[in-house]
Order: C-alpha cells, then structure tokens, then sequence
C-alpha cells in the first residue's frame, strides 16, 4: 500500500509534495505567557503593559486605558521578543492573534507568545486561524468561570507543513487577502465618520431651530415639536415565542437582529426600538408589513407634514441623551411610554426633512453596500482557510 497523501484540497500550481505534520513547539524556540500577576504601573512609563484585549487584527492596539510600566518591570521573556514572534490572546477571549514588530510591550498572563524557528511566520501565523486548530483551542480550554488556553496544549497544537516556498506563497496570499479586508474596514469606517459628522451639523444644536450645514434654497427657522404630537406610539403584542426561522415577514425584537414571524401586525411606515437594554442605540425603519415584540415601541402613523425617515435620523442625535435623562431604573433601563412622547426636537418643513432624510439613507446604502463586500472577503478568507491548509 502507498503512503497516504497529506495534501490541501485547494493548492497552488507547482507544489505536489507531501506535507508534513510536527507540533507548534517543534517549529519554536521557545513557547511563554506573560505576568502571573500586577506589575507595578507608572504613568510615566514607555513600556505598554498588554493583555489578550489588545491583540486584534494581526496587530498590537494600544487604546487610552492601557497602562504602562518602566522598563525595570520587563521580564526576561519580554525582551526575547523579536520580528518572528506570534502573539495570542489565551484568557477570556481565545485565538487573537498579532505579529510583534518590535513595539516596546510587557505581556500579562492573558497573552502568549511563540517565537519561531526557520518556518514562515506568516504561514504559521494563518495556520493558526484555520478551524481545525480554532476547534482543537476550543476543546482543550481549561477553567469554569474564564476559559484559559495552556501553554501545554499550545505547544502540542499540531501544525502541517509544506516546503518553504509553499509557506512563502500561501502566506503572501493570505497577507494580502487581509489588506484587502482591512482596506474594506477603513473604507466603511470613512462613511461611518462621514454621517457622524452631519448627524451633528444637519440637526440644529440644543437651544438652536436652524442647523450648522443646510441645503440650499431652505431658509426658514424650524419649529419645535414633541415626538408624541405628530406620531402615533405603543409597544406590541408578540412574544419570542412567536419568532419562526422561515418567517414570511420581519419581527422586531429587543436587540439589532431582526427575527421572522409567519404573522403581521402592523403594515406600514414606522420607526421601532426596544423598549429597554441600550436606549436610544438600536432603531429600524421599516415601511411594510411586520411584527414587533411586546417590549418593542412603534413610532408610526406620522403628521401628513412628517418625513419618517427625517425623525428615524434626528432620533440618531439628540434621543439617546433624553431616555437616559428619563430611564426607568429597574434590572436594565427601560422605556416608559412618556418619555418618548416627550421627546422634543426642531422641525423643519417637509420639502426639507425629505430632502435631509434621503441624504442620510443614501449615506446608509452605501454603508451597506461597503459591508456586504466586506462580508464577502471574510467569508471568502473563511472557505481559503478551510481549503488551502491541511
């Protein structure tokens, strides 16, 4: 009988050899985590004291909580680090993954670290994003509150290697697939921060009944309203139980998803948000037929001279910082049914909220288009890493 063949089902041109299978302490020099313990901080410190949070992306993110420590504080372990070094979250979050690049760090326990032998890092590093490893991490947690990934079980990961100039290939296209993505990511980000920024000059400010930015040909002052004086509010009657997974129609719930139900109870325009968790952080706007859950509020049948989507967008703005003025404090912060009719905001007249409401939803398409390329890089990356790998 002939050897059995260790190949990947999707593969470059040119490679036909077996790989082979060693452990990822074999490839390594040396395999650690960082500081059982708290070290002594000092806010005058250059060395960034890193946990499992700021391993993301491929990349170290420091972020304005992330304390630092002298260099005296550094271990021996710390300064072993170098460019062919692979670092990974093991504590609470499992499998982040970051290349060190030379950033002057010191690692707590939440963070391991793999320095490389001759092997390429970057082949190592997609390797271990693949799902057979992900998996493998996953069964071998250790704790019952926090999961933990043990060194142990991190130097038994094993690891199928081709030769050197396949490693070089697949981890060139894998770097290059995650630029792609990350272009996606600031391309999105971009858009975000672009309707951010009109959110707040489109809407006039506290006090004020005519916006910073306008468009032209609209001059009058607006005029101040309440939410509850040009809608028509109340909460659903559905429960959870009422979701099914093939549903004809939407059904709003508490949270950004949006379930399914075989049955509609309203069919129109409306606005709809939760009625407690994140106040004034989840909307829809929905013109059809739909089902709402019973902690659900519909903000529908608008004034004649209302835009929907108009108060969907100025909602965006100022109505997170009135429900949490007036939350119900109870086991999370709920809704009452005045505080949205209460909700006060400047109106302009309808040529000009329909005018600003189709700005804000072109703004909105085309965030959603950016996403769904987005989604399909991941889940393209996501079939490569299930394909290109043994």
């Amino acid at each position: 009988m002939g050897e059995k063949r260790l190949v990947p089902k999707r593969r470059f041109k040119g490679f036909e050899k077996n790989w082979d299978v060693i452990t990822l302490e074999e490839t390594s020099q040396k395999i650690g985590d960082g500081l059982h313990g708290t070290p002594k901080y000092d806010d005058n410190g250059s060395v960034y004291f890193i946990n499992g949070n700021n391993i993301f992306n491929g990349k170290i993110n420091f972020y304005k909580d992330t304390k630092t420590v002298t260099k005296y504080e550094q271990s021996s372990n710390d300064l072993l680090l170098d460019t062919d070094t692979i670092l990974i979250s093991v504590n609470g979050t499992i499998g982040n993954l970051a290349f060190y690049n030379g950033e002057e760090i010191m690692l707590g326990k939440s963070v391991a670290f793999i320095i490389l032998k001759k092997n390429e890092k970057q082949y190592i590093f997609y390797y271990l994003q693949t799902p057979n490893v992900y998996n493998y991490f996953l069964n071998n947690l250790t704790g019952s509150t926090i999961k933990n990934l043990g060194l142990k079980q991190i130097k038994e990961t094993e690891v199928a290697l081709p030769v050197i100039k396949e490693q070089q290939r697949i981890g060139e296209f894998f770097n290059i697939l995650d630029e792609r993505i990350a272009n996606q990511e600031r391309k999105i980000a971009k858009v975000k921060d672009l309707k951010s920024a009109y959110l707040t000059e489109m809407f006039p400010k506290e006090g004020e009944t005519v916006p910073k930015r306008r468009f032209k040909g609209f001059e009058d002052e607006w005029k101040t309203k309440r939410l509850g004086e040009i809608s028509f509010i109340n909460t659903g009657e559905s429960d959870v139980k009422d979701s099914v997974s093939d549903g004809e129609y939407p059904f709003f719930v508490r949270s950004k998803n949006i379930e399914n139900s075989d049955t509609y109870t309203y069919d129109g325009e409306a606005i709809l948000i939760p009625g407690e968790g994140k106040l004034g952080e989840i909307y829809h706007y929905y013109n059809g037929k739909f089902n709402y859950h019973q902690r659900v509020y519909k903000i529908s049948d608008f004034d004649e001279n209302v835009d929907g989507k108009f108060i969907y967008y100025i909602m965006h703005t100022t109505f997170k910082q009135h429900a949490l003025k007036h939350t119900v404090k109870a086991t999370v912060d709920s809704l009452r049914l005045p505080t949205l009719t209460s909700y006060k905001f400047c109106l302009p007249n309808k040529k000009e909220q329909q005018k600003i409401g189709s700005f804000f939803k072109n703004l909105d398409n085309q965030i959603e288009m950016e996403e769904k390329k987005l989604d399909k890089l991941q889940k393209m990356k996501e079939a490569y890493l299930e394909e290109m790998f043994v």
